[in-house]
């Protein structure tokens, strides 16, 4: 089911040792997790009936942890979240997917994901 705008979309954890943090979260919660191509990431299967999400190798520092929320347009989003105090920390980038993402940190330094599909 797609989610409706406001709605979290997807979930993220980075961190240095992806094949530590994927058995952890595998181990704790039984996900059952495929590794995607391109950057070290693995991802919830297809088919997986709870929030979809991921699990990566962070390129610098100790990692985070964030949530995605689906936006109508994520510049857009972006501009008004520059406007209401956040601060852009990645850019709107467009996936292979058709999906764009960008994050944003709210005024108290928090990163939040921010996703559309493409129309």
């Amino acid at each position: 089911m797609e989610p409706k705008i406001g709605h979290v979309s997807w979930f993220e954890v980075m961190g240095r040792d992806l094949e530590a943090l994927s058995a952890f979260y595998a181990e704790l919660f039984g996900w059952r997790l495929q590794r995607l191509p391109g950057p070290p990431y693995v991802a919830t299967e297809p088919g997986w009936d709870g929030l979809p999400g991921g699990v990566g190798q962070a390129p610098q520092g100790p990692g985070w942890t964030t949530f995605y929320v689906k936006v109508d347009d994520v510049p857009a989003a972006v501009a008004r979240a520059e406007r209401q105090g956040g601060r852009v920390l990645m850019p709107p980038v467009a996936l292979p997917d058709g999906v764009t993402v960008a994050v944003i940190a709210d005024p108290e330094g928090h990163p939040v994901g921010l996703s559309a599909s493409a129309r």
